[in-house]
Parts: C-alpha cells; sequence; structure tokens
C-alpha cells in the first residue's frame, strides 16, 4: 500500500510538470513583394481613314404609280392582288366591254354615212378622193357647161339679127348661177370631206376607249394597294391598284445644313442595315435643289440595285458619305477605349507607367476607331483597356501589330 501511495505522487508531479510546458514560438510570415501586371500595347497609327458624314434615312421605290382608266365603266375583272409581282404590260384589270363595243360600231357608221355622200370608200383615205370626181360637182359641172354653151349660142344668133338682147341677158344670168352652183358644189365637198376626218377620229377615240378598258402594268413591280373590285363603277381617272418597282431602290438621306457644302454627287455612301452584317457601298445619284426649310437639311438619293427584292421600300438605314477618302487620322484598336458615365479614355504607357487618358472619339470600322483628340501618332497604348490600371506595367514581348493597310471612315463631328 505504502508503495501505491509514491507511485500516484510521483504520476501527479510528472502530469503538472508537462501542463507547464511553454508553446514553440512560430515564424512570422514574409511580406511579398508587388506583382507587375503584363499587357500588351499597340502604338496609335496614322493612317489614311476617309472623312464621312454620318446621315440616316430611308428606302424609297425606284417608281411608283397609281393606275386608273382613262374611260368610265363597270369593272369586269380585276386580275392582280395586293404583293404580286408583275410585268410590264401584264394586264392589271378590264372593264366591260359592251357599251365600248357598241360604240365603236357606232362611230363606224357615221363614217360609213360621210363617206357615202361624196362617193368614197370608208377604206380609202380623203386624200384619194378629188372633188371633181364627185357626183354633186360633175352634176354642177355639166350645168355650167350646159350655161355657157347657152350663152355661146345665143351669142352668136345675135350677131346674125336672130335674137334679142334680153335673151342674152338671161343666159349671161343662168351662166353666172352655174359657176356658183359649180363652186357651192366644191365647197360641199370640201365641208363633207373634213366631216369624213371627223368621223374617222371617233372610229379612232372609239377603238382607243375599248383598249383603254384594259388596265396594262407600266413597268415592272409589285402591286402595293387594290382600290376597287369587280363589279364596281368607276369614272375616268379613279384609281384602281397602286404599284412600286423595286428592283432598284433610292436611298433618301438627309446631311445637315452646316456639313451640305461637303456633299456632291458621285460621292461614295456606306449603307448599313440592321439585317446585314457588310455595308452596301453606292454613289450618290441625285441632289435636291435646296435645303428642306422643316428639318434644315440637304436630302440626296443613291440608287442601289436590288434584283432579288430584299430590300424593301421603307426600310430605315443609317450612312456615311465619304467626303474626304484620303484624308488621314489617328486609329487604335477598338478594345483600348473604354467607357464610363459616357466618358472614353484610353490608357497610354510612357517609361513603363500606364496612365489613364480622356479621347474623344470618331468612326469605327473593322475593329479599328478614330482619336480625335488626347492621343498623339506613336503613342503606345494598352491593347486591351479593360487590363489598364494605373503605375507600373511590364509590356508584352509580341504585342498584336494593327493592320496598316486597312482604310476606314471617320464620321464628321
Amino acid at each position: 500500500m505504502y508503495r501505491s501511495l509514491i507511485a500516484g505522487a510521483l504520476l501527479c508531479v510528472l502530469t503538472a510538470a508537462g501542463c507547464s510546458k511553454a508553446p514553440v514560438a512560430q515564424d512570422a510570415p514574409k511580406p511579398q513583394a508587388e506583382e507587375i501586371p503584363t499587357v500588351a500595347v499597340t502604338p496609335a497609327r496614322m493612317q489614311t481613314w476617309g472623312q464621312s458624314v454620318t446621315v440616316h434615312g430611308t428606302l424609297l421605290p425606284d417608281e411608283s404609280a397609281v393606275l386608273g382608266c382613262k374611260v368610265a365603266g363597270r369593272v369586269a375583272e380585276m386580275l392582280v392582288d395586293v404583293g404580286d409581282l408583275v410585268r410590264k404590260g401584264q394586264p392589271i384589270a378590264r372593264l366591260d366591254e359592251a357599251q365600248l363595243q357598241l360604240e365603236v360600231k357606232h362611230a363606224e357608221a357615221l363614217l360609213a354615212q360621210a363617206c357615202a355622200a361624196v362617193g368614197l370608200d370608208p377604206a380609202k383615205p380623203t386624200s384619194s378622193m378629188v372633188p371633181e370626181n364627185s357626183p354633186v360637182v360633175r352634176q354642177e359641172r355639166a350645168l355650167l357647161d350646159q350655161a355657157r354653151l347657152n350663152l355661146e349660142r345665143a351669142q352668136s344668133l345675135r350677131k346674125q339679127g336672130v335674137t334679142t338682147q334680153e335673151e342674152i341677158d338671161q343666159r349671161e344670168a343662168d351662166y353666172r348661177v352655174a359657176v356658183a352652183r359649180h363652186a357651192a358644189a366644191l365647197n360641199a365637198v370640201a365641208e363633207k370631206l373634213a366631216l369624213i376626218e371627223v368621223r374617222r377620229s371617233e372610229v379612232d377615240l372609239a377603238k382607243n376607249a375599248l383598249v383603254e378598258s384594259t388596265i396594262y402594268a407600266p413597268f415592272d413591280g409589285l402591286i402595293e394597294e387594290r382600290s376597287t373590285a369587280a363589279g364596281a363603277y368607276i369614272s375616268a381617272g379613279d384609281p384602281v391598284v397602286s404599284m412600286v418597282r423595286t428592283d432598284k431602290v433610292r436611298f433618301l438621306g438627309a446631311v445637315p445644313e452646316k456639313q451640305s457644302h461637303q456633299v456632291r454627287t458621285g460621292q461614295q455612301v456606306l449603307i448599313r442595315f440592321k439585317q446585314f452584317d457588310e455595308p452596301t457601298v453606292v454613289e450618290i445619284s441625285r441632289l435636291r435643289p435646296q435645303i428642306d426649310p422643316s428639318s434644315r437639311a440637304l436630302m440626296f438619293e443613291a440608287d442601289i440595285a436590288n434584283p432579288d427584292l430584299i430590300l424593301r421600300p421603307g426600310t430605315f438605314a443609317s450612312a456615311e458619305v465619304v467626303v474626304d477618302p484620303n484624308s488621314q487620322a489617328v486609329v487604335v484598336p477598338e478594345t483600348a477605349v473604354t467607357q464610363f458615365a459616357g466618358v472614353e479614355k484610353v490608357w497610354r504607357v510612357v517609361d513603363g507607367e500606364a496612365k489613364e487618358v480622356t479621347v474623344r472619339t470618331g468612326g469605327r470600322r473593322d475593329g479599328q476607331i478614330v482619336l480625335l483628340s488626347g492621343i498623339e501618332p506613336g503613342d503606345a497604348i494598352i491593347t486591351d483597356g479593360s487590363l489598364g490600371r494605373p503605375g507600373k506595367v511590364r509590356i508584352d514581348a509580341a504585342p498584336p501589330a494593327p493592320d496598316e493597310s486597312s482604310s476606314a471612315l471617320s464620321s464628321v463631328e
């Protein structure tokens, strides 16, 4: 028992000594050196960048027409509907021809009557008619010849003392009457020949009205609107359909008045449509002669070929009019420019240190953007502006070089 007590006491002493042992101190972390970021830079380059004026506009059809009929009548048949593609000369609508055919027959009958009065075949022209050969003139000519012979006979008998002076006077009066009647007959024939020409024109008008009872397309195009239907009565000139020609369309743009002096016919226009990735390149075809008083802008037109009818009139588009294709501009990659709260900036690297510079930009194209102010040619710019930070930077040994041969447009501010 005495041994057990001694063993327990020793165990307690050893336990207490173990618990009072001081902890071992750990080494404090060493401060690390600040890491310098590596960035790719590109030099701001002066290159050819055509100066342009940015405008907005809309597409117009190359031609548009509201088709009506030159004669009145009831619509017998409508041959087209909205959206139909028609060709030049294709029938659009037809009127009832019954009344018009009767008018043609009536005019032809009046012509035959007028020709019969002078003995002229209706199929022959009036120029083939000799007035002296008409029956009426021949009759008066015969009476004139008879009156002349009677007068000559009476004068011969007077010389022989067989007849009286009173008889001679009577024969002279008869002769003068025959001359007058012959002249009147010639005038009557001339009047009838003129009437024949009137009747011929009436026949032509009646036939033309019959032809005009069918409406034909004046050009290749699309039916935009239909204004009537079969069975409706229309007067001369009433609209029947409206159609547009869209195999060629016109871009109608507006250049602000302050820049209108820079615009000329033949200048290149880059038109951008939302449905296409690449711009359509055309030239200015026409300039309006005056500034529009409501918008204070100069309107111009540029023709665009549209053989597949993809472009539709009324489409909105933006465009750039190239006013100086040989102008020079400072250009950097589009990724180098950052924007915050409406302020555009780039990061310029000078002596291995990045500094933020506020810039004013112009046009952009093919991943490049024009810097109008803030940067000089040759300045080293961080290619990816989102990686820019103030302070020391390490320049990438192989920065991507921009394509110096690229040509683009800068918008006029």
